[in-house]
């Protein structure tokens, strides 16, 4: 009966009225563990709108107490590309809003290596959200091949914070990739006025670095006179 019952409410997924998906994601999370592997089987062989709602209802499931398993799923799915990445966008958000219970699972992936580099730099910007997380096990991936990994490893060591956070992004301010060079800049702004502002003052001296830490003092000070940063 429950079987039958989980089964009718996942093909709603693929009609075409959205309050009617929204509708079944929600009576999906009331059937409790129950419904966890058939919406994780969804997961594997639907269509995006079936696997995007899937996601939904899982991390609804989640948060009832399923929370390890559903994690696993969802990470899984961080390099879902199909139509427009909605699938991992979603899997993403819901990741950062189940919060701690996602940080570890969260870990693994940006560190592994033969998962897609998109999911892994995702895996990333969900901890920097979350907020967790120690630069021991970050610093590494400042190094990584990907430089989209290496920009969001950025994002999660600004999130650690500390003096050291600061030293490990001031090494990246030379990638030689140039939005990997940005994220540092934008993560060391994050780290407030005292750690940014030494290192932006040092580069003024290279002729080279002299443009960029000109507009990231400027900008600096312009956070600082809002009161929108860190002392």
């Amino acid at each position: 009966m429950v079987e039958s019952r989980i089964a009718e409410l996942m093909s709603v997924f693929d009609q075409g009225d959205l309050r009617w998906r929204v509708e079944a994601e929600a009576r999906l999370a009331t059937l409790g563990p129950a419904a966890v592997e058939p919406l994780i089987g969804q997961l594997e062989r639907a269509s995006v709108p079936g696997r995007f709602h899937a996601v939904r209802a899982l991390a609804a499931l989640a948060r009832q107490g399923s929370a390890e398993r559903v994690v696993e799923a969802l990470v899984r799915h961080l390099g879902d590309e199909e139509s427009h990445a909605a699938v991992a966008i979603a899997a993403e958000q819901m990741l950062v809003q189940l919060g701690p219970a996602s940080a570890a699972v969260l870990l693994r992936a940006a560190r592994d290596g033969a998962l897609p580099p998109t999911a892994r730099a995702r895996a990333l910007r969900a901890i920097s959200k979350i907020g967790l997380g120690q630069l021991s096990e970050i610093a590494p991936l400042l190094r990584d091949p990907a430089p989209g990994v290496r920009r969001q490893a950025a994002a999660a060591s600004a999130a650690v914070g500390g003096p050291e956070a600061a030293l490990a992004l001031r090494d990246l301010l030379k990638d030689p990739d140039r939005f990997v060079r940005e994220g540092a800049a934008e993560a060391l702004l994050t780290l407030g006025s005292g750690a940014g502002r030494l290192i932006f003052e040092e580069a003024l001296a290279d002729p080279e670095e002299r443009g960029w830490a000109e507009e990231m003092l400027e900008r600096l000070d312009a956070l600082q006179h809002r009161g929108e940063l860190l002392e």
